[in-house]
């Protein structure tokens, strides 16, 4: 992850949340949805699109976000550039904006991201990230083509940059709201190895769990280990929590998220590359990629119950509201049934 810096009042208020969590002293009438998943699934920003559709917004404040999208846009130029692949070799032709790119403090110190980000190598090496082992959103496209905004003294995030921000999840994130008079509470934690310690304590009466899995993952490494490949780590993941004596949620969603990025990796590639066991020609259809990781996830489904499936861009606000409209009548008629509110 490449900004660590959260918005103080994110920061404040997601540690009230955990006390009220770890005490549990307060009675939650609400229908409680946990998100969950590995880190850089679309957690967070699925969280802001609903915060966005039926909340306040106050996920969404412009000046929360002006840093850390200038901080997003330096870092994720700087790690590409940083990277320890032994094939990887700068090119005479773009070094000089390379050092200086390297050597800023700040976004406003350069203006030679934009340049780079259009050279044949810095493409390549890109679209060639998984093989490079280069742990990089595949937002960074998006910030460095926007290099120059973000630095201009008078920069404010439209809501398309928010989305796009990246800031990693440390401790919880809630989003309340109510739809048709049904109050719903929806939790976001940590994805990461390091976080996935604190979801113990966030099970307590909940409806549903949201299990968000990238589908454009299968040719990229854990951040935290290059070795093992990101597929790997969340069909493990979903394998245990779905097997686990805590998580007892009336109804598994499971979010296909990232198809949009999928679409574009096998344009340039057919799935066939990576696994023998589709053909190239289904390798390259997007219906039959998406079919051949949920039948994965089928796979590795230990739950009592079916889960529902759903193939989403978390980027994408109608595409969000259309899943979430879906949903949300089973997740009522299962929770309110049990905790006798019909």
């Amino acid at each position: 992850m490449f900004c660590t810096r959260s918005p103080s009042k994110q920061l404040l208020r997601s540690k009230e949340i955990e006390k009220e969590l770890k005490s549990n002293k307060k009675k939650d009438d609400s229908i409680k949805i946990l998100l969950l998943g590995p880190g850089d699934a679309g957690k967070s920003t699925f969280l802001k699109q609903l915060n966005l559709l039926h909340s306040d917004g106050s996920l969404l404040n412009q000046s929360n976000y002006i840093q850390v999208l200038q901080e997003n846009c330096l870092f994720t130029m700087q790690s590409l550039l940083r990277c320890p692949h032994p094939e990887f070799k700068i090119p005479p032709e773009i070094q000089t904006n390379a050092d200086i790119v390297l050597t800023a403090t700040a976004l406003h110190d350069v203006v030679q991201i934009e340049a780079l980000s259009q050279s044949e190598f810095i493409t390549h090496v890109f679209n060639s990230r998984g093989y490079y082992r280069l742990s990089l959103p595949c937002v960074s496209e998006y910030y460095w083509a926007n290099a120059a905004r973000f630095a201009s003294d008078d920069f404010l995030p439209t809501t398309e940059d928010m989305m796009r921000s990246r800031v990693k999840t440390s401790g919880v994130q809630t989003v309340e709201f109510a739809v048709d008079r049904h109050k719903f509470t929806v939790v976001d934690v940590g994805g990461q190895r390091s976080e996935r310690r604190k979801w113990l304590h966030c099970f307590d009466n909940v409806s549903a769990i949201i299990f968000l899995a990238p589908v454009d993952d299968f040719d990229m490494y854990l951040e935290e280990d290059d070795e093992i490949s990101r597929l790997t780590d969340t069909l493990s993941l979903w394998s245990e929590i779905t097997s686990s004596q805590f998580f007892k949620p009336h109804i598994w969603i499971l979010f296909l998220n990232k198809h949009d990025n999928l679409k574009k990796k096998i344009e340039r590639n057919s799935l066939h590359k990576y696994f023998d066991d589709i053909s190239e020609e289904d390798g390259r259809d997007l219906d039959k990629c998406v079919e051949y990781f949920q039948k994965k996830y089928e796979e590795n489904f230990n739950g009592e119950t079916r889960f529902y499936s759903y193939t989403t861009c978390a980027l994408d606000m109608d595409c969000c509201q259309k899943v979430f409209d879906a949903i949300r009548n089973g997740i009522i008629s299962a929770a309110l049934s049990l905790v006798n509110l019909v």
